[in-house]
């Protein structure tokens, strides 16, 4: 058994390895939809 401390130390990495691959893939979000944005801006103007 890990101790509670142990487990609370583990928990904490796993939120940090959490955030840091939400964080990536949220600016992946952000410059795909930027592109996209302009994408279908060009669509509409083309119409």
């Amino acid at each position: 058994m890990t101790s509670l401390l142990e487990a609370d130390e583990n928990t904490s990495e796993n939120l940090k390895l959490v955030k840091q691959k939400e964080y990536r893939y949220n600016k992946l979000l952000e410059k795909n939809n930027l592109k996209g944005y302009i994408d279908v801006e060009g669509y509409n103007e083309g119409i």
